[in-house]
């Protein structure tokens, strides 16, 4: 008797059926798979795109989709082995500043930081800041979130002089850009709140928490 197929293989065959979003998201929610689909998803994609050049572009987006689902699951030798590959490629065959190459960049950090590798995330985050900074703006979502990684990383070294400036920043630009109810703005608030409560400045803490509060129970309630 055959075995049953896996909820991963029946999703890889379903989206090689419809179209490519399905790799990515429920075709009918149009949420993003998650868990034991998500990863299965990502290693079929990357075994039915085997047979194409290393430094194809849909090639490496799938390794990076891969990367993040082992990641997300924990398995995080086999995803540090794949990023570096992944990273090592992208930046041979597309250069340091193509979005596939920035994307492994901030892949492979969010990947040493959960295994609290810190000194090795640290560059890689600034590196892609750097970059993203020069080739999409200040203003660019990629760039925003490159901006709260290296925050998160500075944060998380202690490093808060270096912090500060990034998270103001960001909660800065977001409530330009989104708004001050935005979900990303509240998050930003909070987290600029935790920093300066790490660091002391509980009269600077307070009014963000208060006001982070208030329109979380207004928004969302």
């Amino acid at each position: 008797r055959l075995p049953h197929p896996t909820a991963g293989e029946r999703g890889a065959t379903a989206a090689q059926e419809t179209n490519g979003r399905m790799w990515e998201e429920c075709p009918t929610c149009k949420q993003h798979w998650t868990g034991e689909m998500e990863l299965g998803l990502a290693r079929a994609r990357v075994a039915s795109l085997a047979s194409r050049p290393e430094g194809d572009w849909d090639r490496l987006n799938a390794s990076n989709m891969l990367t993040q689902a082992l990641r997300e699951m924990g398995e995080y030798a086999e995803a540090l082995s794949l990023g570096v590959a992944t990273l090592a490629t992208a930046r041979q065959t597309l250069g340091d500043e193509a979005a596939v190459t920035l994307t492994a960049m901030a892949i492979l950090a969010s990947v040493h930081s959960m295994m609290d590798n810190l000194a090795l995330a640290l560059p890689l985050e600034t590196e892609c800041l750097a970059v993203r900074r020069r080739v999409l703006g200040d203003d660019h979502e990629r760039t925003m979130d490159s901006v709260n990684g290296l925050a998160a990383t500075h944060a998380d070294m202690e490093n808060y002089d270096a912090a500060l400036p990034l998270m103001t920043e960001n909660l800065e630009r977001k409530r330009r850009l989104l708004g001050d109810d935005s979900a990303d703005t509240l998050i930003s608030m909070g987290n600029l709140a935790d920093l300066h409560d790490s660091m002391g400045h509980c009269d600077l803490a307070l009014p963000l928490f208060r006001d982070a509060l208030q329109r979380s129970r207004r928004v969302l309630g």
